[in-house]
């Protein structure tokens, strides 16, 4: 089960078919497609995007929490492609991000590794098909 799964970009873009969620007071901070939520906001940069991402000016990133979508997706095999086909297409759309996941957190000190879009993808869904297994990693684009 994912603990955490944060997701930091230096310049949020928000990709078709997701929006914010707007209420009669205003925007929210709830990233969804239709009425299925993809992330929430985080309310501030909760761990420092430099540890993750050296050459990053954390100021200018902003922050997703997706643990809590990503879970209530999980329940459902149609609904768990579905988000991962979003949450491919999201880190398709940026250049540059930091995916941190952690199951079963503090259990082993969080690898810090190059992933294509597709790696990413596959590592979460073995995720859910062992989720009583433990891992953290600290993902960034794969170049080249």
């Amino acid at each position: 089960m994912l603990d955490v799964l944060d997701l930091y970009v230096p310049s949020l873009s928000v990709i078709p078919p997701l929006a914010w969620v707007t209420t009669a007071w205003g925007p929210a901070d709830a990233l969804c497609l239709g009425v299925v939520a993809f992330a929430r906001r985080l309310p501030s940069l909760a761990r420092p995007v430099a540890a993750f991402a050296p050459t990053a000016t954390p100021a200018s990133w902003e922050g997703l929490t997706l643990a809590h979508e990503a879970r209530a997706a999980m329940a459902n095999e149609t609904q768990w492609q579905r988000y991962l086909n979003l949450l491919r297409g999201f880190l398709d759309h940026h250049v540059s991000w930091v995916l941190v996941a952690e199951a079963d957190c503090d259990q082993h000190p969080i690898v810090q590794v190059e992933l294509s879009t597709a790696e990413v993808v596959a590592r979460l869904d073995r995720q859910r098909q062992s989720p009583k297994s433990s891992f953290s990693l600290s993902a960034v684009p794969r170049r080249g």
